[in-house]
């Protein structure tokens, strides 16, 4: 029985390893909304004083972890309403990082856009050998705005974030391995629990104060890099959205004012305000 009334979220304790199972229930779509966005961030205030908790292991009911916005819903959304999810999803990728508890993703056959997003919040991931990335946010035409620009090129290197974000390729399970950014990977749910079960008695194994401090000792560094980072990523996505892309590529038959793609260009120029979308 899943502690919370949550709708989009089943989550379990399990005392053996004093690990918190989150489950994306995923009853009729595998796509980020806002009440899964709103109950995530719930949770991981709930979760932010339970230094007993030694773990959290993400995973989808699905076979791929999430993939991102509903694209028939996208085109309907409005400038302020993406923005909202971007910095709800950018909030709560920022707190993962400083939960006492180890953060794990199952990737599982993989996520697209701002579900890739949500996966940099995870300390360690596990995804099946089958698993690919998909970084089209500019594909759907945004950007990816809640850390995907930034915090990934932290993550992974400058250099495979360029890949990743402007190829328009998927990063397959090879490239994700080694990379560093997919610890280990599964063919058969069997294989799958015994690296889950490996994964969460190693870290209960630990001493939790030494855990906690190395999770941190491990921030510290970036912390200022980060929230540069964030702040850049905010104020490139907002500018994004003044030529209402999202929309053009939907409908396939709109093309992009050359007036409205030079202000959204210059937006990104303005130094550390971020200017109000025109109405």
């Amino acid at each position: 029985m899943s502690l919370f009334n949550y709708q989009t979220l089943e989550v379990k304790l399990e005392k053996s390893t004093r690990t918190l199972f989150v489950t994306f229930k995923n009853q009729t779509s595998n796509y980020v909304n806002l009440e899964m966005l709103f109950e995530l961030e719930s949770l991981m205030a709930w979760t932010s004083n339970k230094v007993e908790i030694r773990s959290i292991f993400f995973k989808s009911n699905s076979k791929t972890f999430s993939d991102g916005f509903n694209p028939s819903i996208l085109p309907k959304l409005k400038d302020n309403q993406i923005i909202k999810i971007n910095e709800k999803l950018q909030k709560i990728v920022h707190s993962m990082f400083h939960l006492p508890q180890t953060i794990i993703f199952d990737l599982g056959f993989g996520a697209s856009n701002i579900g890739c997003e949500l996966s940099l919040g995870a300390d360690i991931r596990i995804a099946h050998k089958k698993c690919s990335l998909n970084f089209n946010h500019t594909n759907i035409g945004l950007n990816a705005g809640a850390g995907g620009m930034g915090l990934l090129a932290s993550i992974v290197g400058p250099i495979h974030a360029r890949n990743w974000l402007l190829s328009g390729k998927s990063v397959n399970a090879n490239q994700l391995g080694n990379t560093g950014f997919v610890l280990d990977f599964y063919e058969s749910h069997e294989e799958s629990a015994f690296i889950k079960e490996e994964l969460l008695d190693n870290i209960y194994d630990q001493a939790p104060v030494a855990r906690i401090q190395t999770k941190l000792g491990l921030l510290n560094p970036f912390i200022n890099q980060f929230e540069f980072a964030n702040k850049s990523d905010r104020q490139i996505s907002k500018a994004t959205l003044t030529t209402g892309d999202w929309k053009h590529i939907a409908k396939e038959d709109e093309p992009i004012k050359a007036k409205s793609m030079s202000y959204g260009v210059k937006l990104t120029l303005v130094k550390d305000e971020t200017p109000s979308l025109p109405n």
